[in-house]
């Protein structure tokens, strides 16, 4: 069950991942496995999850990562879910260019994401 206000308590970092000038994802990094689950709620024993938000129209969704339980392929894969949530929501476009554009969103979205988290030592940060 999604949860809207986080405790937290186990939060490593959190960052505002912009897809647009208009929307964004939020990008939590927890402590732990129980800090995450404490704060999304679902089945299973991983340790990343992509939830979608539809109740505004700014935050577009939500990737939890557990710290020390993630790195390249990891972060791909929930944003591969919001990839997919996007498509699902505005349509797979016709023509290339606009194929482009979203190739170009992603890789945009992914390089800030390596950015911040290695500009502010987030791999450091829990050690």
């Amino acid at each position: 069950m999604y949860q809207r206000i986080k405790d937290n308590t186990d939060l490593l970092a959190r960052m505002k991942l912009p897809i647009s000038d208009k929307q964004y994802l939020h990008v939590y990094i927890w402590k732990t496995n129980e800090a995450m689950r404490l704060n999304y709620d679902f089945d299973g024993g991983f340790a990343a999850a992509y939830c979608s938000v539809t109740f505004t129209k700014r935050k577009f969704g939500e990737i939890h990562l557990v710290e020390d339980k993630f790195g390249g392929g990891i972060f791909a894969h929930e944003l591969q879910h919001f990839v997919l949530h996007w498509l699902y929501e505005y349509g797979l476009p016709d023509d290339d260019y606009d194929k482009e554009q979203i190739c170009l969103m992603v890789g945009n979205m992914t390089n800030k994401f390596w950015t911040w988290f290695y500009k502010n030592n987030i791999n450091e940060r829990g050690n």
